[in-house]
């Protein structure tokens, strides 16, 4: 569904992705992508642990060396594709590796689930242990924990934090947004911390926007799939893993 959306998005209006708010049916499938990913990797970690496998061997052949696989993946692709928003058009020839966009859909899943599936292996129990209603809970309150500190922090970070030349807490598009006050200002904090950490040459170039975006005119680099959304793709993700631990604890 995933690919025919990418190839048909540009036939049909209903496909295509929101300009910037709301929700259409392109918007979906990543979201599902990443739950199936995050559900799977929760079922691999219990049967791996149940068998007595080490939570070292675990973490580095399920954890580790999965992110690794996803991030230099994503980083391939990005550097023979000439990330355009739906990554149709091919480059002949490879650009240049100043050009390269670290950023992606990939990498943010190596990221995420580096998190998450490190948090999974070392606190999940080996046996499962059937009990009364939000049994799956108790089981996890430490990995609500640490999903309540990542929304919270990204929540803060993105509303509270301060960044040059823009209003705090803005999250719009930027460019002609808002009578074009907010020029620079596209995705708010996330592109300041994705041009403070990573700088501006090495995200999703302006022309990638302008195709995505046309009626904004976005003036400056913005990368969707920055560091500051992978918090939520984090906490995303965790509930994936919370709802495979419900079906382990509670199916007959």
């Amino acid at each position: 569904m995933w690919v025919y959306l990418n190839v048909e998005e540009r036939t049909y209006y209903f496909f295509q992705s929101s300009a910037w708010d709301g929700l259409k049916i392109d918007d979906l499938p990543l979201g599902w992508f990443y739950w199936a990913l995050a559900a799977s990797f929760y079922l691999h970690f219990h049967l791996s642990l149940s068998r007595g496998e080490s939570r070292k061997r675990v973490f580095l052949r399920g954890v580790l060396l999965r992110s690794a696989i996803y991030c230099t993946a994503g980083l391939c692709y990005n550097h023979i594709n000439n990330t355009s928003p739906k990554g149709q058009d091919f480059q002949h020839k490879f650009p240049p590796i100043n050009d390269l966009r670290i950023f992606g859909i990939l990498q943010r899943v190596g990221l995420a689930q580096l998190v998450t599936s490190a948090v999974e292996v070392c606190v999940m129990s080996r046996t499962i242990k059937r009990g009364p209603l939000l049994q799956d809970l108790k089981e996890s309150w430490l990995q609500w924990l640490v999903c309540v500190v990542l929304v919270t922090l990204h929540t803060s970070i993105t509303y509270l934090l301060p960044f040059p030349y823009c209003p705090t807490g803005y999250t719009g598009p930027g460019g002609l947004h808002d009578n074009g006050t907010k020029v620079n200002c596209t995705g708010g904090v996330a592109q300041y911390i994705d041009h403070t950490i990573v700088g501006r040459d090495w995200l999703l170039p302006r022309r990638a926007l302008e195709q995505a975006h046309p009626v904004y005119h976005i003036a400056r680099k913005f990368d969707p799939d920055g560091l500051l959304g992978t918090l939520t793709t984090c906490f995303l993700m965790a509930l994936a893993m919370q709802a495979s631990r419900i079906f382990i604890l509670f199916h007959r």
